[in-house]
């Protein structure tokens, strides 16, 4: 009797669960079929590139060559060739200074010049003839020596004011500052009419080519010579 009741039980539950999965089918024939939809896409073509890594830096660019141009001495800057941002060429005339108080000084050099050679010619022949008289015992030795000492004071004062006038011509030539090098005038300190003071710098001069002031490089990766550089990148 227990074993018919358990095949009973056991029909039950098959017609069940075919009830079930039956229903559930139904459900899922009866669901709504879903839309189609259509999305646009935009495509493109694949190009060759290069990939290349790169590095920031701070760094300064700045002229392999600069000079200060200035006067050798104290003088007036009678004109200004060029401007700030001038391309110039090496020789070009730069700056010239006021000359008339060197001209000045050097007439004033040449005429005293000329008093002494007249002057070191006769104290010549006052030794010249002391030498004569030397020799006849016409006159002491202390006589002769002092017709020769005053004859070298002279010269000695000859030779000093031609040093001199030497010296005045060599300024002259500084009077016309001409550009050292092939460049671009820099900043410019003074203008025309006034004094330019020795050693001290009236405009700048930096040469055409560069060069790259790195202010931090890594040791680990250091930059190599050659190497492409990018300003402002």
């Amino acid at each position: 009797m227990k074993k018919i009741v358990l095949i009973v039980l056991a029909i039950v539950v098959v017609v069940v669960a075919l009830k079930f999965l039956k229903d559930k089918k139904q459900e899922v024939q009866n669901l709504a079929k879903p839309k189609e939809m259509t999305k646009s896409v935009n495509t493109t073509r694949a190009k060759v590139k290069t990939l290349s890594k790169s590095r920031e830096f701070l760094a300064q660019i700045q002229a392999s060559n600069s000079a200060y141009i200035a006067s050798k001495f104290s003088a007036t800057i009678k004109k200004i060739y060029v401007s700030e941002n001038d391309v110039v060429e090496k020789g070009a005339l730069l700056i010239s200074l006021d000359d008339s108080e060197i001209k000045a000084n050097l007439n004033s050099l040449n005429e005293k010049k000329r008093a002494l050679e007249i002057d070191l010619i006769n104290s010549k022949k006052i030794l010249n003839r002391s030498k004569k008289l030397l020799k006849i015992e016409a006159i002491s030795r202390e006589a002769y020596d002092n017709s020769n000492v005053v004859y070298q004071n002279k010269l000695a004062l000859f030779n000093g004011v031609a040093d001199s006038i030497k010296q005045v011509k060599s300024q002259l030539q500084y009077l016309n500052i001409k550009a050292p090098f092939n460049g671009i005038v820099g900043s410019k300190s003074n203008d025309e009419g006034s004094l330019a003071l020795a050693g001290k710098a009236i405009l700048t001069l930096n040469s055409n080519d560069q060069k790259l002031i790195f202010s931090f490089v890594d040791n680990n990766k250091p930059i190599i010579q050659g190497q492409k550089v990018y300003h402002g990148h």
